[in-house]
């Protein structure tokens, strides 16, 4: 009988203690861990590129700055360069479209096993 009680105040002094050691023996190793994220990302892109999804974006790109102009009025050993009024670099909104590329097609692989760091 005393074993009996014993194992009963040993399972209660665990307590929130004991859980979460229960709750992590559970847990799969972070190694399968790694690996099952990876085969869900792998499947994931193959059905999101499978049926075409993307994405659009704007993004600011620097416009062409207006040229500097020379010009050779004459008379002079140095030519005058004509320069703009104010510079100011201007920038132009463009929409950017990126689609999803599946990574169970033949790209796909050859960019898996070519992008290892």
């Amino acid at each position: 009988m005393s074993e009996a009680s014993a194992a009963q105040a040993e399972s209660r002094n665990k307590g929130i203690l004991g859980k979460i050691e229960e709750i992590g023996n559970k847990v799969p190793h972070p190694a399968m861990i790694f690996v099952y994220l990876i085969a869900f990302v792998i499947l994931l892109s193959t059905v999101l590129g499978i049926f075409g999804v993307g994405i659009t974006e704007q993004m600011l790109a620097p416009a062409e700055p207006e040229q500097v102009t020379v010009t050779d009025w004459g008379g002079t050993d140095a030519p005058v360069q004509v320069y703009p009024e104010s510079y100011e670099p201007g920038y132009v909104v463009q929409e950017v479209t990126t689609t999803i590329r599946p990574l169970l097609s033949v790209e796909g692989i050859r960019f898996i096993f070519t992008s290892f760091v």
